[in-house]
Protein backbone atom coordinates (compact mmCIF):
# COMPACT_ATOMS: atom_id res chain seq x y z
CA UNK A 1 0.00 0.00 0.00
CA UNK A 2 1.04 3.59 -0.64
CA UNK A 3 -0.73 6.94 -0.60
CA UNK A 4 -1.08 8.46 -4.08
CA UNK A 5 -0.33 12.17 -3.96
CA UNK A 6 -2.54 12.74 -7.00
CA UNK A 7 -5.61 10.74 -5.95
CA UNK A 8 -5.18 11.37 -2.21
CA UNK A 9 -6.08 7.70 -1.65
CA UNK A 10 -4.40 4.57 -0.33
CA UNK A 11 -3.70 2.34 -3.33
CA UNK A 12 -2.16 -0.99 -4.30
CA UNK A 13 0.38 0.28 -6.86
CA UNK A 14 1.64 -1.47 -9.96
CA UNK A 15 5.37 -2.09 -9.39
CA UNK A 16 7.39 -1.33 -12.53
CA UNK A 17 10.82 -1.96 -11.05
CA UNK A 18 12.55 -2.17 -7.68
CA UNK A 19 15.91 -2.50 -5.98
CA UNK A 20 16.54 -3.95 -2.52
CA UNK A 21 19.67 -3.71 -0.37
CA UNK A 22 20.76 -3.61 3.27
CA UNK A 23 22.53 -0.37 4.09
CA UNK A 24 23.66 -1.43 7.56
CA UNK A 25 20.36 -0.55 9.22
CA UNK A 26 19.31 -3.00 11.97
CA UNK A 27 15.64 -2.48 11.08
CA UNK A 28 16.06 -4.42 7.83
CA UNK A 29 16.65 -4.07 4.11
CA UNK A 30 15.57 -1.04 2.09
CA UNK A 31 13.44 -1.59 -1.00
CA UNK A 32 12.97 1.29 -3.42
CA UNK A 33 10.32 0.88 -6.12
CA UNK A 34 9.13 2.77 -9.17
CA UNK A 35 5.38 2.32 -9.34
CA UNK A 36 2.23 3.51 -11.09
CA UNK A 37 -1.11 4.36 -9.53
CA UNK A 38 -3.82 2.10 -11.04
CA UNK A 39 -6.43 4.85 -10.61
CA UNK A 40 -4.79 7.89 -12.20
CA UNK A 41 -1.82 6.31 -14.04
CA UNK A 42 0.67 8.71 -12.45
CA UNK A 43 4.17 7.60 -11.43
CA UNK A 44 5.25 7.30 -7.80
CA UNK A 45 8.54 6.48 -6.13
CA UNK A 46 8.30 4.62 -2.84
CA UNK A 47 10.53 3.08 -0.20
CA UNK A 48 9.78 0.27 2.25
CA UNK A 49 11.63 -1.94 4.69
CA UNK A 50 11.75 -5.69 4.23
CA UNK A 51 12.72 -8.35 6.74
CA UNK A 52 12.50 -12.10 7.02
CA UNK A 53 9.33 -13.37 8.68
CA UNK A 54 9.37 -16.90 10.16
CA UNK A 55 11.89 -18.14 7.59
CA UNK A 56 14.40 -16.76 5.10
CA UNK A 57 11.99 -17.72 2.32
CA UNK A 58 9.16 -15.49 3.56
CA UNK A 59 9.63 -11.73 3.33
CA UNK A 60 7.57 -9.21 5.26
CA UNK A 61 7.37 -5.73 3.74
CA UNK A 62 6.28 -2.58 5.54
CA UNK A 63 3.94 -0.04 4.02
CA UNK A 64 5.57 1.97 1.24
CA UNK A 65 6.53 5.54 2.09
CA UNK A 66 6.26 7.96 -0.81
CA UNK A 67 9.57 9.55 -1.85
CA UNK A 68 8.16 11.36 -4.91
CA UNK A 69 6.17 13.45 -5.45
CA UNK A 70 5.98 15.37 -2.14
CA UNK A 71 7.63 12.79 0.15
CA UNK A 72 5.80 11.31 3.13
CA UNK A 73 7.42 11.65 6.53
CA UNK A 74 9.03 8.33 7.44
CA UNK A 75 7.98 6.68 10.70
CA UNK A 76 10.00 3.79 12.06
CA UNK A 77 8.52 0.29 12.12
CA UNK A 78 9.72 0.14 15.74
CA UNK A 79 6.68 2.29 16.57
CA UNK A 80 3.69 -0.07 17.04
CA UNK A 81 1.33 -0.12 14.08
CA UNK A 82 -1.75 1.27 15.85
CA UNK A 83 0.25 4.19 17.24
CA UNK A 84 1.94 4.77 13.89
CA UNK A 85 -1.48 4.85 12.22
CA UNK A 86 -2.64 7.54 14.68
CA UNK A 87 0.44 9.62 13.84
CA UNK A 88 -0.28 9.25 10.13
CA UNK A 89 -3.89 10.30 10.64
CA UNK A 90 -2.82 13.33 12.71
CA UNK A 91 -0.57 14.39 9.82
CA UNK A 92 -3.40 13.94 7.32
CA UNK A 93 -5.55 16.18 9.54
CA UNK A 94 -2.92 18.93 9.24
CA UNK A 95 -2.78 18.47 5.46
CA UNK A 96 -6.57 18.78 5.35
CA UNK A 97 -6.64 21.87 7.64
CA UNK A 98 -8.52 19.87 10.32
CA UNK A 99 -6.52 21.28 13.21
CA UNK A 100 -8.91 20.35 16.01
CA UNK A 101 -8.96 16.79 14.71
CA UNK A 102 -5.15 16.81 14.65
CA UNK A 103 -5.09 17.69 18.36
CA UNK A 104 -7.49 14.83 19.07
CA UNK A 105 -5.37 12.35 17.10
CA UNK A 106 -2.18 13.54 18.82
CA UNK A 107 -3.89 12.70 22.11
CA UNK A 108 -4.81 9.30 20.70
CA UNK A 109 -1.10 8.69 20.05
CA UNK A 110 -0.41 9.18 23.77
CA UNK A 111 -3.33 6.95 24.69
CA UNK A 112 -1.80 4.27 22.48
CA UNK A 113 1.53 4.60 24.28
CA UNK A 114 -0.19 4.32 27.67
CA UNK A 115 -2.03 1.21 26.52
CA UNK A 116 1.18 -0.29 25.11
CA UNK A 117 2.91 0.06 28.49
CA UNK A 118 -0.17 -1.06 30.42
CA UNK A 119 -0.67 2.02 32.60
CA UNK A 120 -3.19 1.41 35.37
CA UNK A 121 -5.40 4.49 35.05
CA UNK A 122 -8.15 4.57 32.48
CA UNK A 123 -7.54 8.24 31.74
CA UNK A 124 -4.77 9.95 29.80
CA UNK A 125 -3.67 12.32 32.58
CA UNK A 126 -2.86 9.60 35.15
CA UNK A 127 -1.43 7.51 32.32
CA UNK A 128 1.28 10.00 31.37
CA UNK A 129 1.99 10.57 35.07
CA UNK A 130 2.68 6.86 35.40
CA UNK A 131 4.87 6.86 32.29
CA UNK A 132 7.04 9.53 33.92
CA UNK A 133 7.15 7.72 37.27
CA UNK A 134 8.25 4.50 35.54
CA UNK A 135 10.95 6.31 33.56
CA UNK A 136 9.36 5.62 30.18
CA UNK A 137 9.41 9.37 29.47
CA UNK A 138 11.58 12.09 31.02
CA UNK A 139 10.54 15.45 32.46
CA UNK A 140 10.76 17.27 29.10
CA UNK A 141 8.59 14.73 27.29
CA UNK A 142 6.21 14.82 30.25
CA UNK A 143 5.72 18.58 29.75
CA UNK A 144 5.05 18.04 26.05
CA UNK A 145 2.63 15.22 26.87
CA UNK A 146 0.71 17.45 29.29
CA UNK A 147 0.20 20.03 26.51
CA UNK A 148 -1.03 17.30 24.18
CA UNK A 149 -3.41 16.12 26.90
CA UNK A 150 -4.68 19.65 27.53
CA UNK A 151 -5.38 20.33 23.86
CA UNK A 152 -6.82 16.86 23.30
CA UNK A 153 -9.43 17.74 25.93
CA UNK A 154 -10.18 21.01 24.13
CA UNK A 155 -10.63 19.10 20.88
CA UNK A 156 -12.82 16.43 22.46
CA UNK A 157 -15.45 18.78 23.94
CA UNK A 158 -17.74 21.29 22.23
CA UNK A 159 -16.61 24.79 23.16
CA UNK A 160 -15.80 28.18 21.68
CA UNK A 161 -12.05 27.48 21.92
CA UNK A 162 -10.29 26.55 18.69
CA UNK A 163 -6.97 24.89 17.89
CA UNK A 164 -4.73 27.15 15.80
CA UNK A 165 -2.80 25.75 12.84
CA UNK A 166 0.59 26.43 14.47
CA UNK A 167 -0.53 24.72 17.69
CA UNK A 168 -1.81 21.67 15.82
CA UNK A 169 1.49 21.30 13.97
CA UNK A 170 3.45 21.61 17.22
CA UNK A 171 1.24 19.06 18.97
CA UNK A 172 1.77 16.61 16.11
CA UNK A 173 5.54 16.95 16.33
CA UNK A 174 5.44 16.66 20.14
CA UNK A 175 3.57 13.36 19.85
CA UNK A 176 5.96 12.13 17.16
CA UNK A 177 8.96 13.06 19.35
CA UNK A 178 7.53 11.07 22.27
CA UNK A 179 7.11 8.05 20.00
CA UNK A 180 10.64 8.31 18.63
CA UNK A 181 12.11 8.59 22.12
CA UNK A 182 10.07 5.77 23.63
CA UNK A 183 10.23 3.25 20.79
CA UNK A 184 13.05 4.16 18.40
CA UNK A 185 15.86 5.91 20.27
CA UNK A 186 15.43 3.72 23.37
CA UNK A 187 15.64 0.55 21.25
CA UNK A 188 18.70 1.82 19.41
CA UNK A 189 20.37 2.60 22.73
CA UNK A 190 19.58 -0.92 23.96
CA UNK A 191 21.12 -2.35 20.80
CA UNK A 192 24.15 -0.10 21.25
CA UNK A 193 24.68 -1.33 24.84
CA UNK A 194 24.21 -4.97 23.81
CA UNK A 195 26.73 -4.56 20.99
CA UNK A 196 29.30 -2.98 23.32
CA UNK A 197 28.84 -5.78 25.88
CA UNK A 198 29.28 -8.38 23.14
CA UNK A 199 32.43 -6.63 21.85
CA UNK A 200 33.86 -6.55 25.38
CA UNK A 201 33.05 -10.21 25.96
CA UNK A 202 34.65 -11.18 22.64
CA UNK A 203 37.76 -9.16 23.43
CA UNK A 204 38.04 -10.80 26.86
CA UNK A 205 37.57 -14.25 25.32
CA UNK A 206 40.21 -13.55 22.66
CA UNK A 207 42.64 -12.32 25.31
CA UNK A 208 42.13 -15.47 27.38
CA UNK A 209 43.10 -17.58 24.39
CA UNK A 210 46.49 -15.91 23.98
CA UNK A 211 49.47 -18.00 25.14
CA UNK A 212 50.88 -17.06 28.54
CA UNK A 213 54.20 -15.23 27.87
CA UNK A 214 55.60 -16.69 31.11
CA UNK A 215 55.69 -20.16 29.57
Amino acid sequence: MIECNFCKKEIHPQIKGSHEKNYGDPEGNIKIALMVCPLCNNALLGVARTKAACSIYITKISKYIRLWPQPNEYKSDLIPKTIRNSLDEAKRCIDGSAYTACAAMSGRVLEGICRFFGTKGGYLGPGIEELKERGVIDSKLFEWSKEIHKHRNIAAHASEEEIAKEDAIDLYYFSEAVCNYVFVISERFNQFISRKKADKANATDAKSRLPDPRH
